[in-house]
């Protein structure tokens, strides 16, 4: 029971840790590309920006 505690939780911070990193990702692609300023949290369920075309969704 104590191990499926430790991977239940361990599953958690992997989730939580993915979903910071694209969160942030794509938060620093929408200030340098298109020049909006996003927060994180709000970012991670947007599509990534890999160019200026991109931009257009986000104005």
């Amino acid at each position: 029971m104590k191990s499926l505690f430790l991977l239940f939780l361990f599953a958690i911070i992997v989730v939580a840790a993915s979903m910071f990193f694209k969160g942030h990702s794509n938060s620093v692609n929408l200030y340098h590309i298109c020049g909006k300023q996003v927060p994180w949290y709000d970012a991670m369920f947007l599509d990534a920006i890999r160019d200026r075309s991109s931009c257009e969704k986000y104005q």
